[in-house]
């Protein structure tokens, strides 16, 4: 499901999924420069485990990130809602044993759009 407002132009739509392509794209080869561009530094990544709830600054989830290595991964985008200059949208990413469902904030900044904060889901197949 993509959902626009009227407000909203196709030109904003192209740009969220271009962003989110960083992200995707960025993570399954391996390429740190372009997992960078999808991202806010500010902003942070929320999870839930059973240590609770964990929150780290999104400079710090890219800064995991291996350079170079390729990851076994099927990314689709399920939908993108955009009002304005704020956008959500959910990502399934498949690994060979799990998939996450990812829920990205995202804010159109003077640099374009980004990534200020994800949540995910992660389920084992």
């Amino acid at each position: 499901m993509m959902s626009i407002s009227a407000q909203t132009d196709y030109t904003d739509l192209e740009a969220v999924k271009t962003t989110l392509g960083y992200y995707m794209d960025g993570a399954s080869n391996g390429d740190k420069a372009m997992f960078t561009k999808a991202f806010l530094p500010e902003g942070q990544m929320l999870f839930v485990t059973d240590k609770g709830t964990q929150i780290i600054p999104l400079k710090d989830f890219v800064a995991r990130m291996k350079d170079g290595q390729k990851n076994d991964r099927k990314n689709r985008i399920v939908s993108i809602q955009i009002e304005g200059n704020a956008a959500q949208a959910r990502l399934r990413v498949e690994t060979p044993d799990l998939i996450f469902h990812d829920f990205m904030s995202l804010l159109k900044t003077e640099d374009g759009w980004k990534i200020v904060s994800k949540i995910f889901y992660r389920e084992d197949k």
